[in-house]
């Protein structure tokens, strides 16, 4: 099963082979939903440059998702994160977390654009 806004968007190939969920996984009906009936998850936070601090895009993100491991029994979970992010939150949702962790993220260079532009820096 996945999460997406768009099913259209989802290669034809991957849509028959997977039960698609659509809306956000930020959404607390959208995850219970998703998550029900199931064992294991793998949790992606989507970059938010709106977001007020990373530790809330990070924390923000995951509560519903944190909540719904709960509610649906979800045993284990798998993330994707720069270190330390949200790891506390999944932590102490009662499901076995383990992250996958990266020192950087290629759309964090995105961020540093206008100062690689004006010095040839990053």
């Amino acid at each position: 099963m996945i999460v997406v806004r768009d099913p259209a968007r989802v290669p034809e190939a991957i849509r028959e082979k997977v039960e698609i969920v659509t809306g956000s996984h930020g959404d607390p009906a959208i995850v219970k939903n998703a998550f029900r009936n199931a064992d294991t998850v793998f949790w992606l936070v989507p970059p938010d440059p709106a977001a007020k601090s990373v530790d809330a895009a990070y924390v923000d993100f995951t509560r519903p998702a944190c909540d719904a491991f709960l509610s649906e029994g979800v045993k284990h979970v798998v993330g994707v994160s720069s270190p330390g992010r949200h790891t506390p939150q999944a932590a102490s949702a009662g499901v076995n977390y383990r992250a996958l962790t990266c020192s950087s993220f290629m759309d964090n260079v995105l961020r540093q654009v206008a100062s690689i532009r004006s010095q040839g820096v990053i």
